[in-house]
């Protein structure tokens, strides 16, 4: 009963409490994420945090997000693969697992509160079904999007793609400076 009420106010954060604009380094959350992981059961990796990874946004909400998609990857399939990609004006924090993955005709319901990909799950095994729900307000309040594919050799991957830090800003006074000069 706990987790469900932890995950119904979280959601509930999530919906309504705007990112709050600081500057958030992703490769320290996800360092983060994946130091609260050794030694526990389940194996975490993570790759591509040698450099700062800047996005604007709220920590906490950001850093909920890693702990939902690392927490599903853990529970569904026994490893969570973290990878961090600078694609240039947008970061990309992408969490692999090696579990049944999630099925194509699933992968929009799975967004939807309370849905869960097997119904027969109970609450010790598979969580409230807002998990994901709360990941998407959350990084959709960012100003990003999650992808759901299926991982090469099995499983899940989850894509979140976010803007960098000032990626707004200076397209938008690149914007300008065009007008200007016209």
């Amino acid at each position: 009963m706990q987790a469900l009420v932890d995950d119904a106010l979280a959601f509930a954060r999530a919906t309504f409490a705007p990112a709050s604009g600081e500057r958030v380094d992703l490769s320290a959350l996800a360092r983060a994420e994946y130091e609260a992981h050794l030694g526990a059961a389940g194996a975490v990796t993570l790759a591509g945090d040698d450099a700062p990874l800047l996005v604007d946004g709220a920590r906490g909400a950001l850093a909920r997000v890693l702990a939902n998609l690392v927490g599903n990857a853990l529970a569904y399939g026994q490893r969570a693969d973290i990878t961090l990609i600078d694609l240039g004006e947008r970061v990309e924090l992408r969490v692999e697992d090696r579990g049944p993955g999630i099925p194509a005709a699933e992968r929009a319901s799975v967004f939807e509160p309370f849905y869960r990909v097997e119904p027969s799950r109970n609450r010790d095994s598979g969580g409230a079904g807002l998990g994901l729900t709360i990941v998407r307000q959350i990084v959709e309040g960012h100003g990003g999007e999650v992808v759901i594919a299926d991982r090469p050799g099995g499983g899940a991957r989850l894509r979140v793609l976010l803007p960098k830090a000032g990626g707004a800003d200076q397209a938008d006074r690149a914007r300008s400076d065009q007008i200007d000069s016209i």
